[in-house]
C-alpha cells in the first residue's frame, strides 16, 4: 500500500470514498470527427446536485439491491447518458443507418395490490429537479433506467 505523500506519491482519493448512491459527477460526450456525430456538452449531473438520488427504503429498494442507476459510479449507460443524435460507440466505429431514424421499444410488467391507508405511502408526483428536467424525480427506478444485473 502507498501512503499518501510518502515518497513523494499523491492521493487521487485522499478520503474515504462517499457510501454508495452518494457519489457525484457528471457524464460528458467527446465528440468523434465524423460529420453524422451531432452530440456535444455534458449529458447529465449525477449525485444530490442534479435530483438524481435513489430513495432509502421503504421509498425505493434500489439502494438495497445496490442497483448501478443509483451511483454514478456504476452506471453504465442508458437514457441519462444518451440524448438525441449522440452515438455511444468508440471513436473509430462508423455511425450506423445515418439515414433513419432508430426506434426502441420497452416492455413493462406491473405488479399490484390493493392500497391500504395504514400501510401505503403516498407518491407526490411531479417532483422537479430544476428547469431542464422538470419530472427528473420519476426517472429514478423508471423501467427505462432500473438496472437488472
Amino acid at each position: 500500500a502507498i501512503e499518501c505523500g510518502a515518497g513523494g506519491a499523491r492521493c487521487l482519493c485522499p478520503h474515504a470514498p462517499k457510501p454508495f448512491g452518494q457519489a457525484s459527477g457528471a457524464l460528458v460526450y467527446t465528440r468523434t470527427n465524423q460529420s453524422a456525430d451531432k452530440g456535444g456538452g455534458r449529458a447529465d449531473y449525477f449525485g444530490a446536485r442534479s435530483g438524481k438520488v435513489c430513495a432509502a427504503w421503504p421509498g425505493s429498494s434500489l439502494l438495497d439491491q445496490r442497483n448501478p442507476t443509483c451511483d454514478i459510479r456504476t452506471y453504465r449507460g442508458g437514457q441519462w447518458a444518451c440524448h438525441h443524435m449522440w452515438s455511444l460507440l468508440d471513436a473509430d466505429q462508423p455511425i450506423p443507418w445515418t439515414d433513419q431514424p432508430l426506434t426502441w421499444r420497452i416492455k413493462l410488467r406491473f405488479w399490484v395490490q390493493p392500497y391500504d391507508e395504514a400501510f401505503h405511502t403516498r407518491l407526490s408526483l411531479g417532483e422537479t429537479s430544476g428547469d431542464r428536467y422538470p419530472n427528473a424525480a420519476l426517472l429514478i427506478g423508471s423501467p427505462w433506467e432500473y438496472d437488472v444485473p
